[in-house]
């Protein structure tokens, strides 16, 4: 009977020793995104993305698709901006989020997650831009190279297959080098427009036209005069005000979204400092089961 109990016990504690490694590796092998934070690339500017470990550079195919293609260069060393096509090149432009809409140079057409999907192994191709999440990417920096994390997604990150080329999204993990890109400028771009700033333009024109046509009517009274004057600069400073209350509106939302972010942040940091402390417990609770087991042994 003793040898039995004996053997339970023994057979138990390894089963858990088994158990905290198992938990151990899938704890290591779940990587949060980096905490370095989204970053600025800049504005607007055409560019390749490239693993240069491997000298290949994601490509446009020309038919809705995207693979990843050699190009002449040397292994981890950075490539002459010339050797790349324009189906190789990039525009990106900076979104109010933070995110990146990235549009090929050949056919103007968006680089996105097809069908909005979140899979693993999720195809990345091209589509016209619909203005979805989709079509959005949000960079973060690892190790000196980028990693582009879809923003309907954000657990994924664009990855190449090493074995065929094709582009999907796959889980994040930092030590996936097939997920890093280098961000490679070749040419940087004036900031778009925006529709508001032009209609400001244009109303502008149009009121110094107005004004101009006022001027050259002899037969207006001056009063008259006068009070379109007082009546458009008394417009023109509620307007002011009315903007600078939607600023400071848009501030404050700016300031309560980043709070949250934080507190999110704080919180999955504290989360992920408890987990070791309990898998270190476990493991010791094992140990000592062992050894109690081991002295009973003896003992018998």
């Amino acid at each position: 009977m003793k040898k039995t109990f004996t053997k339970k016990l023994f057979t138990m504690a390894i089963s858990l020793m088994l158990l905290v490694s198992l938990v151990s590796a899938m704890a290591i092998s779940a990587s949060a995104l980096p905490d370095t934070g989204v970053q600025d690339l800049g504005d607007a500017f055409y560019a390749a993305l490239t693993l240069r470990y491997q000298t290949v550079v994601l490509n446009n195919n020309g038919d809705n698709t995207v693979s990843a293609v050699t190009y002449q260069g040397e292994n981890n060393v950075e490539p002459s901006k010339d050797v790349f096509t324009d189906a190789q090149l990039w525009k990106f432009e900076k979104q109010a989020d933070g995110s990146y809409k990235i549009t090929s140079k050949l056919d103007g057409k968006c680089l996105e997650v097809v069908n909005m999907a979140t899979d693993n192994i999720s195809t990345v191709g091209l589509w016209d831009d619909n203005g979805a999440e989709c079509q959005r990417f949000i960079p973060y920096t690892i190790y000196g190279k980028y990693v582009f994390v879809p923003a309907h997604a954000t657990d994924k990150a664009i990855e190449v297959n090493q074995a065929n080329f094709s582009v999907h999204i796959y889980e994040y993990a930092d030590d996936k080098v097939n997920e890093q890109f280098h961000v490679e400028i070749v040419e940087v771009l004036e900031p778009t427009v925006s529709e508001d700033t032009t209609s400001e333009d244009a109303s502008t024109e149009d009121s110094s036209e107005a004004a101009s046509v006022e001027s050259t009517d002899e037969s207006a009274t001056e009063s008259a005069d006068e009070s379109a004057v007082e009546s458009t600069v008394e417009s023109a400073e509620e307007s002011v005000a009315e903007s600078k209350a939607e600023e400071s509106k848009a501030e404050e939302s700016k300031a309560a979204s980043k709070a949250e972010s934080s507190k999110a942040t704080d919180d999955g940091k504290e989360e992920g400092s408890i987990l070791p402390i309990v898998i270190a417990v476990v493991a010791v609770v094992a140990v000592a089961v062992v050894v109690v087991i081991v002295i009973k042994k003896k003992k018998n």
